[in-house]
């Protein structure tokens, strides 16, 4: 076996396995965060979707002539984004007396999120004078 000159130096076998730890460290915490941030883009993928559908849905109310004379639910689900969601639309009175003039619209959106059920609900109102 051959010895090296005492001006060479060699890295031990410690130093290896201190510096291998290290970058797995480092690259398992890379991960972590790469995952983290999937996982919120899923959640505010599907957040947004459920308020454009929300919305679609108070915008096609509003503005639709033919509604309801008294009130009135309607429900759907679509399936978008690789996820299931459930809109809910009610029109109803401000006031009982109100009924012909005053409407509110209230949409809400149901979907299965990554820590159970989700919702978003839009409220307008519309009076007609």
């Amino acid at each position: 076996m051959k010895h090296m000159p005492k001006n060479e130096k060699a890295l031990t076998l410690i130093e290896v396995v201190v510096a291998v730890t290290i970058l797995l460290a480092v690259f398992v915490s890379l991960i972590s965060i790469f995952g983290q941030g999937a996982r919120y883009m899923r959640k505010s993928l599907l957040s947004t979707t459920a308020l454009f559908l929300a919305q679609e849905a108070l915008e096609n109310a509003t503005f639709n002539p033919a509604l309801p004379c008294c009130t009135s639910t309607q429900t759907d689900t679509q399936v978008l984004n690789n996820a299931t969601f459930t809109r809910r639309l009610t029109i109803d009175a401000l006031l009982a007396s109100d009924w012909p003039v005053h409407r509110r619209y209230n949409a809400t959106v149901t979907w299965q999120g990554e820590k159970g059920q989700q919702s978003v609900t839009l409220i307008t109102t519309k009076a007609r004078y």
